[in-house]
């Protein structure tokens, strides 16, 4: 089931193959090898092993390991710093720098959290289905819901390409939310994009469409098989655990469009990185805190820009801040960058503005390690599909 994960143990296994230069250096607390991510004063095949466990969830970093790991310096622990490395170790007799630490900020500490599990045709939890993860892992070397906003005015564009993100609706075809793609058979959407209001049972007959265009649905069926919740939104609606996976019965390899990665902290002031929001708004006229929206934009799958942001109440663990242009209906999309390959890397989750601030600014689940391990590293996504 995890393309991504069986793409990078090959990448893995035929480096490890052919042999890896090996350079090494005295470490001191200030300084360390370039690529050596495992902290032993080596660059080798075992530290493209350890960058492959992150990306997958098995392991997660302290604030040193977290920024051996990023080896461009873009704050993002994601593919291209993967590829980076791999070009690294395999080079033949290079003189391999060595840095000196500058932000060995931690991420967000690892934690043992419950999912619920459901069915998408029926409301409650079966609660016998209700699970911990529990094999991510600490490293130690290196010890040294709420509608969305638009903020000013409406700068989003008809997004024709990305077919990766999907339009989520009620039954009744009402648009509900946004999903995107991140594994063969795996979404990752906002969780209350799933729940039922503020109660604690689930929208039933949910659909996911994927758009041929930014505003015609292709034929393509999506099948829903499971929800996965943390516990911690579904029950007790915390804000910082508003993520969720939808299992689908199709296999949608083709359609990923997205590879994950961990943000670091103080993004928001060390880089200028562009952001981009991808999602299907829904609104068409002023509710409450939202803003009127252009009409042309409405249930279109649409894109807007913009840059991370910075608050005094910056939950910035769980959290990224921005000021792209969202709109009720874009909760479920993903907050990403788009690399110099012109790849392009989720960072977030969009979920919704700050109903302090709705002209400000808009939040995002921060991809995390947790979640990481929760999409890449999750046995109980593979029920039902005993083939991949």
């Amino acid at each position: 089931m995890n393309t991504f994960k069986k793409i990078m143990v090959g990448i893995v296994s035929f480096a490890m193959s052919i042999g890896m230069v090996t350079a090494s250096v005295n470490a001191t607390s200030t300084y360390y090898l370039q690529g050596d991510t495992t902290g032993d004063g080596y660059v080798n095949s075992s530290d493209a092993s350890h960058m492959m466990q992150f990306l997958t969830g098995h392991v997660t970093a302290n604030g040193y390991t977290a920024e051996r790991m990023d080896l461009n310096k873009d704050y993002i622990i994601n593919e291209r710093d993967r590829i980076q490395l791999s070009q690294l170790t395999m080079g033949s007799g290079q003189n391999i720098p060595y840095l000196q630490y500058t932000d060995p900020n931690p991420l967000p500490a690892k934690q043992d959290l419950d999912y619920l599990v459901y069915t998408p045709t029926y409301s409650y939890v079966n609660t016998s289905e209700c699970y911990s993860l529990n094999t991510l892992y600490d490293t130690t070397n290196g010890s040294n819901p709420v509608p969305d906003s638009i903020i000013g005015t409406d700068d989003r564009v008809q997004e024709s390409g990305l077919l990766g993100v999907l339009r989520v609706t009620e039954a009744s075809g009402a648009g509900r939310g946004t999903a995107f793609v991140v594994d063969s058979h795996t979404l990752l959407t906002a969780a209350h994009v799933l729940r039922h209001d503020e109660n604690f049972y689930i929208e039933t007959n949910l659909q996911f469409k994927i758009y041929a265009t930014s505003s015609i649905p292709s034929q393509t069926t999506i099948t829903p098989v499971r929800y996965h919740i943390p516990e911690l939104f579904m029950l007790y609606g915390l804000d910082e655990y508003d993520y969720a996976i939808v299992t689908v019965a199709e296999d949608l390899s083709n359609y990923i469009n997205f590879d994950l990665g961990v943000a670091r902290k103080n993004i928001e002031t060390e880089t200028n990185h562009t952001v981009y929001v991808t999602g299907f708004g829904g609104n068409g006229a002023s509710s409450g805190d939202e803003l009127v929206v252009n009409p042309n934009m409405i249930n279109v799958r649409s894109t807007g820009s913009g840059s991370l942001v910075t608050t005094p109440n910056t939950t910035s663990n769980y959290e990224l801040r921005h000021n792209v242009d969202t709109v009720g209906g874009d909760s479920g999309g993903p907050l990403y960058v788009i690399n110099s390959d012109l790849t392009k890397t989720a960072i977030g989750i969009n979920v919704r503005h700050d109903p302090s601030s709705p002209s400000q600014y808009n939040c995002a689940t921060r991809i995390t390690p947790d979640i990481l391990s929760f999409v890449y590293n999750n046995t109980n996504l593979s029920v039902g599909f005993p083939n991949n």
